[in-house]
């Protein structure tokens, strides 16, 4: 694996790459990294790469000619993507890493100041990568990091490599706890011992062991990742998983710093009623079809409603990845970030909460596909109608999924909700005499959680 990296500060990748597993690999000719100075390629004396931005904004930006000769030498010997570590990129997730390991070639640009000419991103980047939700003085740790990662992917790069296998995120599951001498800890307040099965050395209940302890780590500590890794049908994993836990003593629960789960692994069998806020196809005032913009009152008012009434997931929908990555942003925020510390309530408000494109992404969430009931302010010729009456029976007496979709802007049109769904659900009727029902769209879920599960709970 061959990575080149452009950066005015060529040591702090040179220096890195001489420890560790990435050193070793350098030594055994297992990847390869060079690094390319777009200082080289300036013509006055002090070697000059940024300039004022127009617009009088903060900060200098990268200049065109210095970045567009340093990736022509790059690309020489390197026919790899063009990859901009950029706070604006595409999230590094492991399935990303992944992907990026068979490329066998990449040019990674780790910018400075406040960024780079759009017109040099336009012409030479094939990809923008993104570590996080944050901003760094520059892309070289970036840069470190996406080639730790993918190193990692590439054979004999690890000593054990079946390690890379039980990674985190690999299989949509974090890694189980981990445990070294010595067995018991001496004049230890906590829980003191390794789990029994660890120590007795029998492979196969080792590897069980670990595969369902992935499970309960990820529920606790991940609730989304878990949902999404059960959110094909997986019945029979669950009940493993349950099963599992309940046979885990105290002691082992604490070992494995795992609190009260059975509750959570009990209402993910329950599955009856789920909410989904669409942003697109919406109508405007004029019928036309347009995307409308998320906001977090949406997001943390539905959640919280959906919690409230034991609704099973919440999907926010919207086509545009800056929308889904701002509701990402919020998320991460909240359920890991500094946010769940500050507030554990808003943290498990927030836990069943998905970010999906569009319907069919919705769908892959269900075993089957549930019963799509839209919502609307005014009647819809060709549907099918349920009263809230109707689908409170539906959720109460039946086993199915129901999936219940909103609408922002002026509402679904009329041939999204005949063709899509199964049915409408009756309209909140506004008082007399003008019958005016433009309620926000978070007053109309809670309103219509609580006519239909409300007596349920």
């Amino acid at each position: 694996m061959k990575f080149d990296v452009i950066t005015i500060f060529p040591k702090l990748i040179e220096n890195y790459l001489k420890e560790g597993l990435l050193g070793k690999a350098i030594q055994n000719k297992k990847i390869e990294v060079q690094t390319t100075n777009p200082r080289d390629f300036t013509t006055d004396r002090h070697q000059t790469v940024d300039d004022k931005p127009y617009g009088g904004d903060d900060g200098m930006v990268f200049t065109y000619g210095p970045l567009k000769s340093a990736v022509a030498k790059a690309k020489l010997q390197n026919r790899g993507r063009v990859i901009y570590l950029s706070p604006q990129g595409k999230p590094l997730t492991q399935t990303l890493v992944q992907e990026l390991s068979k490329e066998g070639q990449l040019i990674l640009v780790s910018a400075r100041y406040a960024g780079i000419d759009q017109r040099w991103i336009n012409e030479f980047v094939d990809l923008e990568i993104s570590v996080g939700d944050y901003v760094l003085m520059g892309g070289e740790l970036p840069a470190l990091t996406l080639i730790e990662a993918v190193a990692r992917q590439i054979d004999d790069v690890l000593s054990d490599p079946e390690s890379k296998t039980r990674d985190s995120f690999t299989d949509g599951l974090l890694e189980a706890p981990q445990f070294t001498r010595p067995e018991r800890l001496a004049d230890h307040e906590g829980p003191s011992l390794v789990p029994r099965v660890l120590v007795e050395g029998h492979h196969q209940k080792i590897k069980e062991w670990r595969n369902l302890m992935a499970y309960l780590v990820t529920l606790q500590k991940r609730p989304d990742l878990f949902a999404r890794k059960l959110s094909a049908g997986a019945e029979e994993t669950r009940e493993q998983v349950l099963n599992f836990y309940r046979k885990l003593s105290n002691d082992e629960k604490a070992s494995c710093g795992l609190g009260d789960l059975e509750h959570l692994l009990e209402d993910q069998r329950k599955g009856r009623l789920s909410v989904a806020l669409f942003h697109y196809p919406m109508q405007d005032r004029e019928k036309k079809i347009v995307a409308t913009n998320i906001t977090h009152f949406d997001i943390h008012d539905i959640a919280r409603a959906s919690r409230v009434n034991g609704v099973k997931k919440y999907f926010v929908v919207h086509p545009l990845d800056d929308q889904l990555a701002y509701v990402e942003r919020i998320l991460d925020h909240w359920r890991v970030g500094a946010g769940s510390k500050f507030n554990p309530f808003r943290r498990l408000s927030l836990e069943n909460v998905i970010s999906a494109a569009n319907l069919e992404q919705v769908l892959r969430h269900f075993p089957e596909r549930p019963l799509i009931v839209a919502t609307h302010a005014r009647p819809v010729g060709g549907s099918r109608h349920f009263s809230c009456r109707e689908l409170h029976e539906i959720v109460a007496h039946q086993d199915r999924d129901v999936l219940l979709l909103f609408g922002t802007g002026f509402g679904f049109p009329d041939e999204f909700m005949v063709s899509e769904c199964d049915g409408t659900l009756e309209s909140l009727r506004g008082a007399p005499p003008d019958d005016f029902r433009h309620y926000s769209v978070r007053s109309a879920v809670s309103i219509y959680l609580d006519r239909i599960v409300g007596q349920i709970i």
